[in-house]
């Protein structure tokens, strides 16, 4: 006979310490929390299983990824799709020391039932307690779902990986593929039911859009990017095997908006500029306003305003009187020879230096951040709060190192 089920009630505040919140700890700060479940989606061959060894390697080094401090841990990284040589030969090229950094556990099958699944993965965490991060590459393999777009059947599968999550403690990521036709918000591009986002504590995607590859993360607990993000990646050929050696971060879609549409002013009013140069070439070089005027395309404000611009830098001088019918304004070419070219909006990616130094900004700015809220609790001295300040001093060292190695070396590859 079935136990019959109890509620379990807690009082408000029952998380609290001596009456002071307490922090939500993460694996990595602000997006993989430890005891959740988050989903990391992008196409096929976009670059998912490449982040997840990244982040396995940032966290057993310690070290930050894409600008946010990890809590060094052992890694149970389940690589179901990639073979091992390949998976080995890109966490050397990550740098990963065996023996010297916390050990990655490789696993490259696992049950064909989630339940066993869990139930193994789950022994092997007890076995194992400085494990904080566990990658499930790919979803699709791990839950072997009868039908994906079934939202009561993945909830009850999704379900069994964050009920894992919570009673071990450790973050679990999961790999999921995405839908070959993209829809405007790029989380509902996941291939399968809605579910799969809804049961994740954070999502993570990876997409195209006009031409840029960009990341873009939602979360219930931490801090999401505010806007998609250009990734770029440093890239080595190991063999014949073009890998991954670090992801950056570039723009925001929203600052390249704002970069293209200011180009593009720019360039609106530099090509009324040159189509008044033309216009007094063609007619050698002088012309009457009122003509010149209307043989340019755009606004007549634009038209006055760009000639006063010609004008001021030598370019054209008017002549004639205005209203004149005897002796019209006119317009004559001072330097036949004159040209201005057009803008081009983000010319090339930034380079990896002024990436490094964008990165530090940040790591200078989280380590006031939790200077700051370190001094709002009652006892700033707990290991929590010493280890948080001396791990975001420790990557404020690490990237002013990387800045003073990387001398004046090229852009990064998107």
């Amino acid at each position: 006979m079935t136990e019959a089920f109890t509620l379990e009630v807690h009082e408000p505040f029952s998380t609290f310490t001596e009456g002071a919140p307490t922090p939500i700890p993460f694996v990595i700060d602000g997006l993989l929390p430890k005891a959740a479940l988050s989903v990391l989606g992008g196409k096929a061959k976009h670059g998912k299983s490449s982040m997840s060894r990244c982040e396995a390697v940032a966290v057993a080094k310690g070290q930050s990824f894409l600008g946010r401090e990890t809590e060094p841990g052992e890694v149970l990284l389940c690589s179901l799709e990639d073979p091992r040589p390949h998976v080995d030969n890109h966490l050397a090229l990550l740098g990963y020391k065996k023996g010297q950094d916390r050990r990655i556990h490789i696993v490259s099958r696992l049950a064909r039932d989630v339940t066993q699944t869990v139930d193994a993965v789950g022994k092997y965490l007890a076995q194992n307690p400085d494990i904080k991060l566990v990658v499930l590459d790919t979803l699709g393999k791990v839950l072997r779902a009868r039908d994906s777009g079934n939202y009561d059947e993945m909830l009850s599968l999704c379900e069994q990986l964050h009920l894992l999550a919570r009673e071990t403690g450790v973050h679990i990521q999961a790999l999921a593929h995405c839908k070959k036709v993209q829809h405007d918000d790029p989380f509902d591009n996941f291939l399968g039911s809605v579910e799969i986002r809804a049961e994740a504590d954070t999502n993570v995607v990876i997409y195209d859009h006009r031409g840029k590859r960009l990341i873009k993360t939602e979360t219930r607990m931490g801090v999401p990017w505010d806007d998609p993000h250009v990734l770029s990646a440093d890239l080595e050929t190991i063999g014949k095997t073009q890998m991954v050696k670090r992801f950056y971060l570039g723009d925001t879609t929203t600052a390249i908006a704002e970069q293209e549409t200011a180009a593009q002013e720019k360039n609106t009013r530099r090509t009324v500029k040159n189509s008044i140069v033309a216009a007094l070439k063609a007619n050698g070089g002088d012309m009457v306003m009122v003509e010149c005027f209307d043989s340019v395309i755009g606004k007549q404000s634009l038209k006055i305003e760009m000639r006063d611009e010609l004008v001021a830098e030598g370019v054209v001088a008017v002549e004639g009187v205005a209203h004149s019918k005897t002796n019209p304004s006119k317009l004559r070419l001072l330097r036949p020879d004159w040209s201005e070219g057009l803008v081009i909006a983000n010319p090339t990616p930034a380079s990896k230096r002024d990436l490094l130094t964008h990165e530090l900004d940040e790591a200078t700015a989280r380590l006031a951040q939790v200077e700051a809220d370190r001094a709002t609790v009652s006892n700033p001295n707990i290991p929590y709060w010493t280890e948080r300040v001396a791990r975001a001093q420790e990557r404020i060292t690490q990237i002013e190192a990387e800045i003073a190695a990387t001398g004046t070396e090229g852009a990064c590859v998107n």
